[in-house]
């Protein structure tokens, strides 16, 4: 599978790179004159594609962490990273400036700065999903990437995180968002993936049944003689929509009750889908594609905790 009218998917090679990341100590990262060859070195903290960002996730270091707050984690791999992360903390109560709107009071016409201001709560995703700063982390590995570590200390700082749990994503401006699904499902973007070889029918002769076919000569079959699967394509199009949402990311698609959209383009023979990028990541990677789209920030929905139970239609008495 790859996205429509884009180059075929570009391997993310693994940086070399041994860099040290302990408590007491932050990794440094490597300085050296930047030439007309390393453009990429002189914003070391703004990578060019997702690609890029990714890429500087495979660097390979050594970690050591005992008992380190969470915030002090995040700020050690920016700098062996070499990339900006923007957790998704947590609103604790009466610490998050409450946002403020101004109303005029009925029957008044009192200037703007007069209002009456009304304080109003943060969005309710801040305050029931969020990574806690004061979170400790203990782990230590050697010759780990950068990635790995990543999804092992948020598999840590899930202990006192609700929800779906935590994990991590690129932006539209190649920074690293990290934070409970139910934060970083607020930033989507749609991505159509042409799926015209997945649907492509496979023939073989060895399950051919026609007495013609068997008796034609080798050479008008030289590979196939019979139908692997002469469905309609919409059916094995739905196969793979249905795949898809049961394999990469489950809770987030709308039949499971997250917000994710697959739709199949019978004209384009492609998979439209929106969502955030941790999703995508699980359809197809990363690839260098400077035309890629911009995240859409879409406002917080009510979040529920649990799955409303299956309900079940009284059945109807015999004779009736």
């Amino acid at each position: 599978m790859h996205r429509f009218q884009t180059m075929p998917i570009i391997p993310v090679i693994a940086v070399s790179l041994l860099a040290t990341i302990a408590l007491a100590q932050s990794a440094t990262p490597t300085t050296k004159n930047v030439g007309a060859d390393d453009a990429a070195l002189a914003n070391p903290r703004h990578p060019t594609s997702r690609l890029e960002a990714a890429t500087r996730l495979q660097r390979v270091v050594n970690v050591a962490w005992e008992n380190a707050p969470l915030e002090q984690v995040f700020d050690q791999f920016e700098e062996a990273a070499g990339l900006t992360i923007t957790p998704m903390w947590i609103a604790e109560p009466g610490t998050v400036p409450a946002r403020v709107i101004t109303k005029p009071r009925p029957g008044t016409t009192e200037a703007p700065a007069a209002q009456t201001p009304v304080p109003t709560p943060p969005p309710p995703d801040e305050e029931l999903f969020g990574l806690h700063k004061d979170t400790t982390i203990t782990f230590k590995a050697n010759s780990i990437t950068l990635q790995h570590a990543l999804e092992i200390v948020l598999s840590q700082a899930d202990a006192s995180v609700a929800g779906l749990g935590s994990t991590w994503q690129i932006s539209s401006a190649n920074t690293i968002q990290v934070g409970p699904r139910e934060r970083l499902n607020r930033y989507v973007r749609i991505e159509t993936y042409d799926v015209t070889n997945l649907l492509q029918v496979i023939l073989d002769n060895r399950i051919a049944n026609d007495d013609w076919v068997r008796a034609a000569p080798k050479s008008m079959f030289p590979r196939n003689a019979g139908f692997a699967d002469n469905r309609p394509t919409a059916d094995r199009a739905e196969d793979l929509r249905q795949l898809i949402i049961a394999s990469c990311e489950p809770d987030a698609w709308r039949e499971n009750g997250g917000d994710s959209t697959i739709t199949w383009s019978l004209a384009s023979r492609c998979m439209v889908v929106r969502a955030p990028d941790y999703v995508h990541r699980t359809i197809d990677g990363y690839r260098d594609d400077p035309a890629a789209p911009t995240d859409i920030l879409q406002p917080p929905k009510p979040q529920r905790t649990t799955k409303p139970a299956p309900t079940t239609k009284p059945a109807t008495p015999a004779g009736s």
